[in-house]
């Protein structure tokens, strides 16, 4: 996982905070909600039944039960709508808040790539110019190398009997391509390999040493 600057991270927390907090109230009022609704529910229940008793026995007592019902009712049913309207208010305003908080973060996160992006890009170029010097070096390092195997054998010749030139095999020397790209090189460098390296952050087996590959992109 990329270790991220201390403001961003401070901005995604944040976030989270908050998406946590909204997410809780939501679930508080959704609960409150149903709540209400299965009271609702259970009051137009009884009220039905003691509308039913009042029709078929019209006491005081009766009557009275149906206008506390019906009071009961209308209670839960404004209820019911301020919580629902509680609902949609606590919704918008944490998609409000939580909107602005991500904004807040992604704008902390580009200026923090900028900066980080902008105080180290040409360290690492350099680091790159010298790796590609040092490797230039290393194969003009190889050139003097076999240029001075093939002088042992040449002078030993030049400075006794030059005749022997012809009547003695040269010493080989196995040869090595480091442009060849019809089986694994470990040796040369391929504009593929490049662009491997740069766009995917990856070296594919056959472009290095055996153990050596990086086949997914690593934080570094």
């Amino acid at each position: 996982m990329t270790n991220l600057p201390e403001k961003v991270a401070a901005a995604i927390a944040a976030y989270k905070e908050a998406l946590s907090g909204v997410t809780e109230s939501a679930e508080r009022v959704e609960a409150r909600t149903n709540e209400i609704q299965t009271e609702l529910a259970r009051a137009k229940a009884e009220l039905d039944a003691a509308t039913d008793a009042a029709i078929e026995n019209p006491t005081p007592a009766n009557t009275r039960r149906e206008t506390d019902l019906r009071k009961r009712v209308a209670e839960l049913t404004l209820e019911l709508s301020g919580a629902e309207h509680r609902k949609r208010r606590a919704f918008e305003l944490g998609q409000s808040k939580l909107s602005e908080l991500a904004r807040q973060a992604v704008v902390t996160g580009r200026e923090e790539a900028v900066q980080f992006f902008e105080e180290n890009h040409a360290d690492k170029l350099k680091a790159i110019a010298d790796a590609k010097y040092a490797y230039l070096q290393t194969l003009i390092g190889y050139h003097h190398f076999r240029k001075q195997a093939a002088a042992y054998y040449y002078e030993a010749v030049r400075q006794t009997n030059p005749s022997l030139f012809s009547q003695t095999d040269s010493p080989y020397f196995a040869e090595v391509s480091f442009t060849d790209r019809s089986g694994p090189q470990i040796y040369g460098i391929s504009p593929n390999e490049v662009d491997r390296a740069v766009r995917q952050g990856t070296i594919w087996r056959g472009s290095c040493e055996h153990g050596k590959e990086i086949t997914e992109e690593s934080d570094q």
